[in-house]
This record gives structure tokens, sequence and C-alpha cells, in this order.
């Protein structure tokens, strides 16, 4: 299991980093003060754990080119929650929803970790609404279904790729085209004798494209979803 990056892990600035000793052993301090007091709490498994690592935490970021690497890595974390982030204000917006106070406050205990402040989601609410206005974006999938395919795609290996990547096909293709791709496919893993986990995969994800592209509704919805978390660029 990957380690928990520790200036996330200690809520500290990594951008522009802190790199100030006495900042750091401060934090690490407190930090340890909360793990101890957690640590008999069965709903914070994690704090006798992280009580186990202070050890390392400090030879991690009390060492200048050791704590550089690690803000390096903390940012490269924060890049790949962006896509998440943008997908749950994507949900907002088209609902046509505003980001209220509580909204707001849940965003920020989410992603507030990662480096994102308050301005940050706000300015990129503001920046998706705009969006939507001016390429007239409409709805998108349900937040349910977005997670599992997701977590079909990680589970494949690819968890950057989409269905356009997946079946070799270009976003302008027709609902019909990209369901016909979807139920060819599942129907070569049914002819097929004794399957693999990642035929299993594969098998979930042609089910949830021929959910998706069953009309072209659908579609709309996914190359919605795709535009607003920038995950492809789509042709003309």
């Amino acid at each position: 299991m990957e380690r928990e990056n520790f200036y996330i892990l200690l809520g500290l600035s990594f951008d522009p980093p802190i790199d100030d000793d006495a900042t750091i052993q401060a934090a690490i301090k407190k930090k340890k003060q909360e793990w101890t007091a957690q640590a008999n709490n069965p709903f914070m498994k994690n704090a006798a754990r992280y009580i186990k690592m202070v050890g390392e935490i400090k030879k991690v970021m009390l060492d200048p080119v050791k704590r550089a690497q690690e803000a390096d890595n903390a940012r490269k974390i924060k890049n790949q929650k962006k896509a998440e982030l943008n997908t749950k204000l994507a949900l907002y917006v088209s609902k046509g929803d505003k980001l209220s106070p509580r909204d707001l406050k849940r965003l920020k205990k989410d992603f507030g970790a990662y480096g994102f402040t308050e301005e940050e989601i706000k300015g990129k609410f503001n920046s998706l609404k705009n969006s939507q206005k001016s390429e007239e974006i409409g709805a998108v999938l349900e937040v349910e279904l977005v997670k599992n395919i997701k977590k079909s795609f990680k589970d494949l290996g690819q968890p950057d790729s989409n269905f356009y990547t997946f079946f070799n096909l270009s976003p302008s293709s027709a609902a019909q085209q990209m369901y016909q791709a979807a139920d060819n496919l599942r129907k070569k893993l049914l002819n097929k004798g004794e399957k693999s986990d990642l035929d299993s995969v594969k098998q979930t994800l042609s089910a949830q494209a021929k959910e998706i592209f069953k009309n072209q509704a659908g579609k709309q919805k996914y190359d919605n979803y795709l535009r607003l978390t920038k995950y492809t660029k789509f042709n003309a």
C-alpha cells in the first residue's frame, strides 16, 4: 500500500511548500497529540499506524532533499484530484445549483487536505458554470454511475481511459455505433470459455457502456461529463 504524503497528512502547505523546521516540528507534535487521543477510537483506525510513522515522518520532513520530493509528490496528488473535484462541481452546475456555504464546506472538507482552498473551489465552480453557458453544456451522468465507471477503468489498469479510447472509436461516433461496439464485446466475452479477472472487468464496462449509449441523450450526458472533466478532446 502506498503511504500517505506527509505534507498532506500534516496539513502543511506544499504549494509553495513550508520548509521551516520549527513549523514542521510543531505540526508533527500537534498531529501526534491528535493521533494519540484518537488511538482507542474504533472509528479512527489509522491513528495508531500514524503514531508509529512519526519517526519516518521526521526523517523525511526534516531532510531538505526528501522534503522537496515530498512537496513535489503532493502537487502531483493535487493535480490527480482535480478531475474528481471537477466532476462533483459539474454535478452542481448541470443542475443549475448554486454553491451554498454548506456545499462549499463539504467540498473543503473533502478536498482541502489536497491543497484546494475555498477560493479555488469557488473559482473552479464559476469557471465550469461559465463554460456551461458558453458551450451550452447540459446534464451529466449520475455521480454513482461515474464512480462505477472510474472504478472499472481503474480495475482494468487504465484509470485515465474512457469509452471512446476503450472501443477505439471517435467521440463523434453515433450512440448506436458505441452501443453496438459494447454489445459486440459483451457477446464475445459471453462466448469465451474461462474468463480472466480482466475479462470480467471488460464485461462490466460493456454493460455500463450499453446503459449509457442506448440513446443519444445518454451519449450527450457522457460527452458533457468528459468535456467538463477534460478527460478527452472532442473532434468536430
